[in-house]
């Protein structure tokens, strides 16, 4: 640690905070979004959570919506101590709830709290945390692994193991990695995928449908679910039962659903306030824009490019890869008219975002429905 003294500090409000930290509004409403699945959670089970329960199962969601993201300055859960990225639990290290690394000398630490007791704020020792423990940040080398060690979460081999019975009397199934999926994948991955957990004895199934075309797609839980244990409490793998009754609901829940969703237009249908709240499709405008052009709905995919350039000198965080990806270039081709351009450029995006998940042996390329539709 270097010998730099700390001369300033003051407290900033949440528009200087958003100038500085692009991603406060979204780590915010991923925040608000776990508590809001959590507490439903909490009422389908029937089980009062205690408040640590509640706070633990909030930090889970939002960790796997954030590993969803797919940024890698961008993070969550991490462990830090002198600068150094630690693996979890080590000695004196600080552990982060959400991380934004500007790369530019600047750290943005999100620390959420779910309390509501006076004594649920950040303390003055753990506002000091993350300055001695993040300066000088370092980007962690290869892993080490400890014999013995407890902390590893899940594995993929184990989510083999135990999801084989399902493969087995499924033929329309397969799995890479920690995902399920619905073979052949199209213009849509459907599938289970079983998240890592900060529980090192649980699996975290959640069902997920995701359309691959959208510009850098990847497995995100959107619009998505976890897959909840009906004698309440996690998917335990210390329990002998825990396989098979997590099969039996992954085969009675989440198969016949993601299965019925087979086409754009069902998306659409399926990604509604009723079903997703504030995550509906509507309120995702990156994704509905390609959602409307492979639909054919060239005039509202032209309102959005419309409303995103109007807006945005008011909205910084909307100021990222996906703006600067897919707006310049679908705002020309929709004001040309240009439909061949416009399918090379959904094709190529759900090519590649096909490469970067490794799902190639599934994938079957077909036409966009506009492409079926007769030039006006």
């Amino acid at each position: 640690m270097s010998d730099e003294i700390l001369e300033y500090v003051r407290q900033v409000d949440d528009e200087q905070l958003k100038q500085i930290c692009p991603r406060f509004d979204i780590v915010q409403w991923l925040t608000n979004v776990s508590a809001m699945e959590s507490r439903a959670a909490e009422k389908q089970s029937g089980n009062k959570m205690s408040p640590t329960q509640f706070g633990t199962n909030v930090h889970v969601r939002l960790q796997s919506k954030i590993v969803g993201w797919g940024d890698p300055s961008f993070r969550a859960e991490v462990s830090y101590l002198k600068g150094i990225e630690e693996d979890y639990g080590t000695l004196d290290s600080i552990r982060i709830d959400a991380l934004e690394d500007l790369k530019n000398g600047t750290v943005c630490v999100y620390d959420i709290k779910t309390g509501t007791s006076k004594n649920s704020g950040l303390s003055p020792k753990r506002r000091r945390d993350p300055r001695r423990n993040l300066q000088g940040i370092q980007e962690r080398g290869p892993a080490r692994h400890h014999h013995g060690d407890t902390t590893a979460m899940t594995t993929a081999a184990q989510v083999k193991q135990v999801v084989q019975p399902l493969l087995d009397q499924n033929p329309d199934l397969a799995l890479v990695g920690r995902l399920i999926l619905i073979k052949p994948v199209r213009h849509l991955l459907r599938g289970v995928y079983f998240a890592r957990s900060l529980d090192h004895n649980a699996f975290t199934p959640t069902w997920l449908i995701v359309p691959m075309f959208r510009y850098g797609a990847h497995v995100i839980f959107n619009w998505g679910q976890e897959l909840y244990n009906r004698s309440y409490g996690p998917w335990d793998i210390r329990k002998p039962a825990t396989p098979k009754t997590m099969c039996e609901e992954i085969e009675r829940t989440a198969l016949p659903l993601v299965r019925s969703v087979q086409t754009i237009d069902d998306f659409v249908g399926f990604a509604s306030e009723e079903r997703f709240g504030a995550m509906r499709l509507d309120n995702d405008l990156f994704a509905k824009i390609v959602i409307d052009i492979a639909r054919g709905d060239f005039d509202t995919a032209r309102a959005i490019c419309a409303h995103f350039f109007r807006e945005i000198p008011f909205k910084p965080w909307y100021d990222g890869k996906d703006y600067a990806g897919i707006m310049p270039v679908l705002r020309l081709l929709l004001a040309a008219n240009d439909r061949a351009g416009l399918a090379r450029v959904l094709h190529q995006w759900e090519a590649d975002s096909i490469e970067a998940c490794k799902l190639e042996k599934f994938w079957e390329p077909t036409p966009f429905p506009f492409e079926l539709q007769p030039a006006p």
